[in-house]
Formats: C-alpha cells, structure tokens, sequence
C-alpha cells in the first residue's frame, strides 16, 4: 500500500522526466549512471540539494507562486522537495485545458479504436522502463519513505507487473464507467 510520501515522490519523478529540459546523465555514488530523462538524482538529493517541481498545464511546465516543503523522513526535517501548493487564484490555466478538450475526452478508444493499441504499447514501454531502470526508483522511493532497499524494489516490481499485465487486455478498461 503506498504511502503520500511514496505519492509525492512518484509526483516528483514523474514531473521531473522532462526529457526536453535535460537529456544528461547524471552521475551517482551508489550507481554508474542515472536514467537519462530525468533531472532528479535520488543519491544527491538533500537539503543544500532539493528538488523544485512544477505543475504540467497545456503542456508546458509552471512554476506557482507557493511551496509546500517535504521534509527528508530520514535527517530531522531537512527540507528536500519542494512541491507546488496552487492556489485558487492560479487556476485559470487549468480551467481553460479543462474546457478545450471535448467532452468525450482526447484519447477516446471508442472514436478511434487504435488507442487501445497505442495505450497498450505506452504502458508496455512504461513497464519495461521500470525494469530497466528499477534501481534508479527503487532509490528514488527510498528518499521520502524510510524503507529498506528490498521494500522499495518490490514496490517497483509490483508496480511494473501491473503494467504488464494492463499493456495486454486491460487498456479496454479504459473506456468503461466504475
């Protein structure tokens, strides 16, 4: 069962995969080399260190006008990510994405029975980038919830199997009403 750290931290990772802003390698201690879509190094993380992330709206990456500070679990407060806290005022821009889409979404399977192919290979991909790269987010996981290596790997692993499993014949799921 994850947790909000684990939460943030996925938040984090995810928002940190700007592949445009930064196709660099970074290096480690623990490990030759980090994944190279990333700009977050979970082995240098720290508080003269921290990660600052932003919100995705139409497509581009915002800052916002306040942080909500996420404490390192494991060194007494030391303040590592900084994450956005929008406020009411600032959503404007995520209204009008809101608006501009239609109602029955962009990626929808039934108007287009070729996404549930795509959708497939995107979360096929997405699993096999997890395998490759289960080290790297196995560390990552680690940085905001005090967990053992072994913990925090199988987190990866069960997360990879479940896309593995969806990138088959679950992607029909996508189209149904819970």
């Amino acid at each position: 069962q994850s947790t909000w750290g684990e939460l943030v931290l996925g938040i984090a990772i995810m928002l940190s995969l700007r592949s445009s802003v930064s196709r660099r390698l970074i290096h480690s201690s623990t490990r030759a080399l980090s994944p190279c879509y990333t700009t977050f190094d979970p082995n240098t993380l720290s508080g003269k260190n921290p990660i600052t992330l932003q919100n995705l709206v139409g497509g581009k990456w915002t800052p916002t006008t306040s942080y909500t500070n996420i404490p390192d679990p494991m060194k007494d407060g030391e303040i590592i990510v900084h994450a956005p806290e929008t406020s009411e005022a600032e959503l404007t821009p995520f209204i009008e994405s809101i608006n501009s889409c239609p109602k029955t979404g962009l990626h929808n399977p039934f108007k287009n029975v070729d996404r549930y192919v795509m959708l497939g290979e995107v979360s096929h991909k997405a699993a096999n980038m997890l395998g490759r790269d289960a080290d790297f987010f196995a560390r990552a996981i680690m940085r905001v919830m005090p967990k053992s290596y072994a913990q925090a790997l199988g987190e990866v692993k069960v997360t990879q199997q479940f896309l593995k499993n969806f990138a088959g014949d679950n992607v029909r799921f996508l189209a149904r009403d819970f």
